[in-house]
């Protein structure tokens, strides 16, 4: 059972960054565009510390242009979103681990997220610190361990951090 929801785990990943990369019709300069101009020249923004330097390291990357490359880094954190929401599933029903990828997939085909998790911004690391804080307490919950404790407190801390950053 563990290596098909391995396997389920790798195939979610690769569906989601094909959806996700190839779900939005490009972008639009508004909002966005300031995290991009930020990215390539590598400022941090005093709104989204944290996503400001995931932002500035995906713009260095040589491919594509800087609202691509920072559009790909929103598309891969939509997926870890998306694994976020399987794994907090799994962990609320553990009989019925199809739930979590029937939960993921609804949510991967809703076009406001994959507007979100296609344009620059930093709601797609505030969304993926809330669902993976949830699915690591729920797990903590269940079975306490030092690590999970750890884990929910890291993924506390990433999703606070840029919640309350990035309020106007």
């Amino acid at each position: 059972m563990q290596r098909w929801l391995e396997r389920g785990d790798r195939a979610l990943v690769l569906g989601a960054l094909v959806i996700l990369l190839f779900g939005t019709a490009g972008g639009a300069w508004g909002g966005a565009s300031d995290h991009v101009v930020l990215a390539t020249e590598l400022e941090r923004s005093a709104l989204a510390p944290l996503y400001s330097a995931l932002a500035g390291a995906a713009a260095q990357l040589p491919i594509g242009e800087p609202w691509f490359r920072v559009g790909a880094l929103n598309a891969v954190l939509g997926a870890v979103v998306l694994l976020g929401v399987a794994r907090t599933s799994r962990a609320l029903l553990p009989k019925d681990p199809v739930a979590g990828y029937a939960a993921a997939l609804a949510l991967a085909i809703t076009p406001p997220f994959r507007d979100a998790a296609g344009f620059p911004g930093p709601s797609m690391l505030a969304a993926a610190g809330a669902i993976w804080a949830t699915a690591f307490a729920i797990e903590h919950a269940r079975q306490p361990t030092r690590a999970g404790a750890w884990s929910t407190l890291a993924a506390i801390g990433v999703g606070i951090g840029v919640v309350v950053a990035s309020k106007n």
